[in-house]
Parts: structure tokens; C-alpha cells; sequence
């Protein structure tokens, strides 16, 4: 009987460490009070203004525009070259975070047992680390070409860069469909 509690709970706990991992969190916002219809066009904003840090011509750049341009053309935006006369810009920001975590402590514990009696415990935890990575892509829509009021902004992080070049395109490309899934949003 314990063994088989053993590898349900097994089982369950394996099953969380596969798919948990394989996900990415999305965090959007935006003016509620915009209609987001009027939008049709847009650019995207160039290195170094306020709102991107990525390349053009990087290639991590160039794959997340890509992953743009494929989700919101089947969404019917347009993307276009004339800053001048687009509906909205488009901020890219590319961040690659990589930390150690680690862990250690003692505890002590006290507890009782039914039919009388007393106890005291006293436990080490052995330091343990690991190695974790956090990618994170964030947008940021902009109106206007001048004054720049944002009015969507979203992110979406997890383990976005990969050792092969086309699992990162695949990655990237699942990412950014993930993260402008609800874009526009119901006005």
C-alpha cells in the first residue's frame, strides 16, 4: 500500500516537473478605455529609444520580430515601413537572466503523540543549489509617433533561449503567440 502511494505520489510530482516547466507566465495591461478597432498598422521602434534594447539586426531581434509579424498578421495588422503614418509602434525589450539558487538550514521541531508523551526533533537540511535561466520578452504598443502614449503593454518570461538555433525560433515563436493571444483586447 505504501508503495503504490509512493508512486502516485511520484508520478504526480514528475508529471508537475515536466509540464511546469514547459510553460511561460504572461503578464499583460492596457487602457481599458482605448478601442483598439482603430488600430490597423504598425512599426516597430528603433534600438535605443525608450522602449526597445533589441538589435535589428540581432539575431534574437529578428526572430522575435519575425514571431510578431506572423501572430498579428493573423490578427489582420499590417506592418509598415512609414513611421509617419502607422496607427501604433511597437517596443521590444529582450532580457536573458540567469541566477543560482541555493538553500540550506537546520530546524528543530517539538510535537506531541496521542496517548501521552513528548518529543523533540532536531533536523539539518544539506545545502542543495541549482542552476535556473528566466527569459523575458516584453512589448510595449505605442500611439503615435510624437507623443507616444502607451496603451498595451505585455510580457511573457520562461526558458525562451535555447542551445539550438531552431528550438529558440520555435521557443520564441510559442512565446509570442502566448503572449499576444488576447491582443487586441475586447474594447
Amino acid at each position: 500500500m505504501l508503495m503504490k502511494k509512493m508512486k502516485i505520489i511520484f508520478s504526480f510530482l514528475l508529471l508537475t516537473l515536466l509540464f511546469g516547466c514547459s510553460s511561460y507566465q504572461v503578464h499583460d495591461d492596457y487602457d481599458s478605455d482605448y478601442n483598439f478597432s482603430r488600430l490597423k498598422t504598425y512599426a516597430y521602434e528603433k534600438k535605443g529609444s525608450e522602449t526597445t534594447n533589441v538589435a535589428e539586426d540581432s539575431l534574437i531581434g529578428r526572430r522575435i520580430k519575425s514571431a510578431i509579424d506572423k501572430e498579428m498578421k493573423k490578427k489582420g495588422f499590417e506592418r509598415s515601413s512609414n513611421l509617419s503614418t502607422v496607427d501604433f509602434l511597437v517596443g521590444i525589450e529582450y532580457r536573458n537572466r540567469e541566477y543560482l539558487r541555493s538553500a540550506s538550514g537546520a530546524s528543530v521541531g517539538v510535537g506531541g503523540r496521542v496517548g501521552g508523551g513528548m518529543g523533540i526533533g532536531v533536523g539539518y537540511g544539506f545545502p542543495s543549489s541549482y542552476y535556473g535561466k528566466k527569459d523575458v520578452i516584453a512589448l510595449r504598443f505605442l500611439l503615435g509617433n510624437i507623443q507616444k502614449t502607451e496603451v498595451w503593454k505585455g510580457i511573457v518570461s520562461g526558458d525562451i533561449e535555447k542551445d539550438d538555433p531552431h528550438e529558440t525560433t520555435k521557443s520564441i515563436n510559442e512565446a509570442v503567440g502566448k503572449l499576444l493571444e488576447d491582443f487586441p483586447p475586447d474594447s
